[in-house]
């Protein structure tokens, strides 16, 4: 035997019910399945793949040939991407970029006492058996830039690091590697660039 429903206040709670159903029904379904927010989507976006990474260090020393000082907005340009700046210094602007194979690239641009920039620091966070850039990926970095081949400065005392030197007019290129590396293993990683802008020449 089926029941009927003929009362008018049981109609209206029906009613009135079913809106509030839906919009539970549309909550559970929000947390079961949160949306892809911009800021992840952006950070997947931003890994720096090796050709990016070669072409962007080609492009700020090319550049820093032909300034006086290294500006955020230049180096966010060759770079590609967006630095943040600190007024304080004696770091003005940084930024650290997610690499294609899991390491960590970070920009500094150092200076003493003023915002105008002297040297711009590029360091490298290799992840794991990873090698973001040796050596020997650099050479033709230098080449492309118009910039001197690199040749090894062996360490000054035992245990510190030893330094690849490269010079493009008036700026100094310093490539620094571990110390147990010599000047035929080109294919030691690099664990940091220094761009030093030396004045006139």
């Amino acid at each position: 035997m089926t029941a009927t429903i003929s009362s008018p206040v049981t109609w209206l709670s029906l009613l009135l019910g079913v809106p509030l159903l839906l919009v539970g029904c549309r909550h559970a379904e929000a947390i079961a399945t949160p949306p892809t927010t911009p800021s992840s989507q952006a950070q997947a976006m931003a890994d720096v793949s090796r050709p990016e990474l070669l072409g962007a260090l080609t492009r700020m020393i090319r550049g820093a040939q032909h300034v006086r000082h290294f500006s955020a907005d230049e180096v966010a340009a060759q770079l590609g991407h967006p630095l943040q700046s600190n007024a304080e210094g004696p770091e003005y602007f940084v930024t650290s970029l997610p690499l294609a194979d899991g390491s960590k690239f970070l920009v500094f641009g150092v200076g003493l006492s003023s915002p105008q920039v002297d040297r711009l620091d590029l360091e490298f966070e290799p992840a794991p058996g990873q090698c973001p850039l040796s050596v020997a990926a650099l050479q033709p970095v230098l080449t492309a830039a118009g910039a001197t081949p690199a040749q090894w400065q062996a360490p000054i005392r035992f245990g510190s690091v030893a330094e690849w030197d490269s010079r493009a007019g008036s700026l100094l290129i310093t490539a620094i590697v571990d110390g147990k590396y010599g000047a035929a293993d080109t294919d030691a990683c690099i664990q940091r660039i220094s761009l030093q802008i030396l004045g006139e020449h």
